[in-house]
């Protein structure tokens, strides 16, 4: 695939200093997250300037690409979340990816997963996956995002699990980020923990998305150091500009976490 100009300036990003410790954060494997990894903050900066970066771009499309990377890939670490390395095995073998988890709790409700996974800092493909088990039963949802041409691939089937091992201390959203205003509003009254999950993904596209080597995408047992988000008083309802009020909302009303915007590619 052609390098775009976009493509060559987050590959520029990604050569610098800052972003090294991304991408050599030890061997693959999936037991993750990796101590010698970015921090929360190393990783949510990174993201930030990539933001910044497809917003000074100017078009509708990367305007676009600007929320989806605040929405998907710079709030998990704004909060908290560390980035794990783990290995991908698609139907052209296994590769290394890194990725994040959250858990949405609504008040009453069964646990929302939410697993942000990419192929290397140029942010070429990124995989939103999301899982729930409403009445004990699993649902799941994935998309995969290619960046370098904004297109979307969500035929696709997929299963998992998810566990959520751990919780910690209460967490908040890193401030100076030129992506506060995305996500200032997320949280509401709700509360963010830190978090600790185990999560296990299959997904498999239609053979029309064209997509080779990812038609195929699975990872299993993979650890990683996240957020916890849990509904506050009164977010039964959507009250005010919470995001993470809408998003329960959402799921109770059938919709799901998965991002829309770039044009379909099925």
């Amino acid at each position: 695939m052609q390098t775009t100009g976009r493509q060559t300036r987050i590959a520029a990003l990604a050569s610098t200093a800052l972003v090294v410790g991304l991408a050599a954060c030890g061997s693959s494997n999936s037991t993750g997250p990796k101590s010698t990894g970015p921090t929360a903050a190393q990783s949510a900066h990174f993201f930030d300037s990539v933001y910044s970066s497809y917003l000074a771009g100017g078009s509708s499309e990367d305007s676009t690409a600007a929320r989806l990377v605040a929405d998907y890939l710079e709030f998990p670490p704004a909060y908290g979340a560390t980035q794990s390395t783990f290995t991908v095995t698609t139907a052209g073998g296994s590769q290394t990816w890194y990725g994040f988890t959250y858990g949405i709790v609504p008040d009453g409700g069964d646990s929302v997963y939410a697993t942000i996974a990419y192929d290397g800092t140029d942010l070429e493909h990124v995989l939103i996956f999301e899982q729930s088990y409403p009445s004990g039963t699993g649902e799941y949802e994935a998309a995969l995002l290619d960046f370098s041409t904004f297109s979307e691939y969500d035929d696709s089937t997929a299963s998992g699990s998810a566990s959520e091992t751990s919780v910690g201390s209460a967490c908040s959203e890193l401030t100076g980020l030129a992506a506060d205003t995305v996500m200032a509003d997320f949280l509401g009254d709700g509360t963010c923990q830190a978090a600790s999950y185990t999560v296990s993904a299959s997904v498999q596209w239609s053979a029309a998305s064209d997509l080779g080597a990812l038609e195929t995408l699975s990872f299993s047992g993979v650890k990683f150091n996240g957020a916890r988000f849990a509904a506050g008083s009164g977010q039964g309802v959507v009250r005010g500009p919470s995001k993470l009020a809408a998003l329960i909302e959402r799921l109770r009303a059938g919709g799901h976490l998965l991002p829309h915007g770039f044009r379909s590619a099925r």
